[in-house]
């Protein structure tokens, strides 16, 4: 993975957990494993589960393949 850090912008009008899904497969999703290289670091639960049921939305109801979705910061 690099070193590089990006950082992108939600609109505060868009559904969060849609658009990041949208946004991630946008960027990573021609890869089969592209999507499964990152982490993604949420508050709670409740959003991990918000982004895993947005990832199977975005990507028609098939597989995707996620590395880490993580609940708070790692210790």
């Amino acid at each position: 993975m690099s070193d590089r850090v990006a950082v992108f912008t939600i609109p505060s009008h868009r559904s969060f957990a849609d658009a990041l899904a949208a946004g991630l497969i946008q960027r990573f999703g021609k890869d089969p494993l592209g999507l499964a290289q990152g982490r993604i670091l949420l508050p709670n639960n409740r959003a991990v589960r918000a982004v895993t049921e947005a990832f199977v939305r975005a990507n028609g109801g098939a597989v995707v393949r996620l590395n880490e979705l993580m609940e708070g910061v790692p210790r």
